[in-house]
């Protein structure tokens, strides 16, 4: 792995963020878990340290999509991936999209290529 990163999980499943959370921090990055679009900007602002968004697609009140556009406005240099078991690919051109439900090699291989790409 090319560094450390801190990670904020977005997921209106505690489950799920739960689960994506133990792959982040395996992987050795420090995360961040927001259950909700409002509470994941509210981070964002809180850390700055936050280099990475791993966002659900489907979510109530704000959509993943709808969070991704405002964090990556305020941060342009923020890494997105996604995640969706009703969206068949990233909504937004030219992010990393991971397909629910997303076996632990999967979300790890994503990670890491964006990461090395980027890092």
């Amino acid at each position: 792995m090319a560094d450390t990163r801190t990670v904020l999980i977005v997921d209106d499943d505690d489950g799920v963020r739960s689960l994506a959370a133990e792959v982040f921090d395996g992987l050795g990055h420090r995360v961040i878990q927001a259950s909700n679009g409002k509470a994941a900007l509210e981070a964002l602002a809180a850390y700055p340290e936050i280099s990475v968004l791993f966002t659900d697609v489907v979510m109530p009140g704000m959509s993943g999509q709808q969070l991704a556009d405002e964090a990556t406005r305020r941060r342009p240099d923020l890494l997105v991936v996604m995640t969706s078991g009703y969206v068949k690919g990233p909504p937004i051109v030219d992010t990393a999209f991971v397909q629910k439900p997303w076996r632990l090699g999967d979300l790890q291989r994503t990670v890491q290529e964006l990461l090395g790409v980027r890092s």
